[in-house]
C-alpha cells in the first residue's frame, strides 16, 4: 500500500514473508520462516527511477525441528535499499 507524498514520493507499507535456508548447518541446510511488516519510502530521483530505503520487522514462525533463529520469540529488524526502474 502506498501513501502519496509531495514531489511524487510515496511511503510504502506492506506485509513481509521470508523463507530462509541456512547453508552453514551440517549435514544439510536448515530452513526458517519469518513473518512481519515493512515500511519504506520511494524517493523519485528521475522520470523513471526511484530509490527505496526500507525497514522490516520480522518474527520467526517456523524452524526445522531442533533449530531456532536469533529472533525466536522476539522481533528482528531487516534494513535494505532498492532501486526501482520504470522501463
Amino acid at each position: 500500500m502506498g501513501i502519496n507524498l509531495p514531489g511524487q514520493h510515496q511511503i510504502v507499507l506492506g506485509p513481509r514473508l521470508v523463507w530462509q535456508a541456512s547453508l552453514a548447518a551440517v549435514p544439510a541446510p536448515v530452513s526458517f520462516g519469518f513473518v512481519g511488516l515493512s515500511v519504506g519510502i520511494a524517493l523519485r530521483v528521475s522520470q523513471r527511477v526511484w530509490l527505496m530505503p526500507e525497514v522490516a520487522a520480522l518474527t520467526q514462525i517456523y524452524a526445522d525441528p531442533g533449530y531456532s533463529s536469533n529472533v525466536a520469540g522476539a522481533v528482528g529488524l531487516q534494513a535494505g535499499i532498492g532501486v526501482l526502474v520504470d522501463p
